[in-house]
């Protein structure tokens, strides 16, 4: 990863497949808090993509493809798939939690060793730490529930 673009190409496929499956999600997750996780992730990362748009756009830059951009791709179609068969219900609550935990914690990586460091312009660097951090809020928001979904009934 070397280039703006290819960075900004990161950046879109990640906010698109979120936004994917978290409608998935909102429509068949059974629990409050997983229906309210996956509202704000179509709230954030709709909101993030906008900015990011305009923030590109602004650069005169464009988003082109790269071997990260379709690794995440392929592994957010792979996700889908299993969601798509997970039985409904808490099954399929705690399966799309476990997944957003993972998936945050992998973007972040990205962030802070493939994306961050190759960042050329300016404005981009802002834009992927205000990204980060808030990807790190939902990183800990799902960490919550995914405890209270994994907790032993008393």
């Amino acid at each position: 990863m070397t280039n703006d673009d290819e960075i900004f190409g990161v950046l879109n496929i990640i906010n698109e497949e979120e936004m994917k499956m978290a409608e998935y999600a909102k429509k068949w997750a059974k629990g409050t808090r997983v229906k309210e996780f996956a509202a704000l992730m179509i709230t954030d990362h709709g909101a993030i993509k906008s900015r990011e748009h305009e923030t590109r756009d602004r650069l005169g830059l464009r988003q082109t493809d790269s071997r990260l951009r379709d690794d995440i791709k392929n592994d957010a179609k792979q996700k889908m798939e299993v969601l798509e068969k997970v039985d409904k219900g808490d099954a399929f609550d705690k399966t799309y939690i476990d997944m957003q935990v993972d998936a945050h914690a992998m973007w972040i990586n990205f962030i802070d060793t493939k994306l961050l460091p190759h960042a050329q312009m300016p404005e981009l660097r802002v834009e992927l730490n205000n990204f980060r951090s808030t990807l790190e809020r939902h990183y800990n928001t799902a960490k919550e529930i995914q405890a209270s979904l994994t907790a032993p009934k008393s």
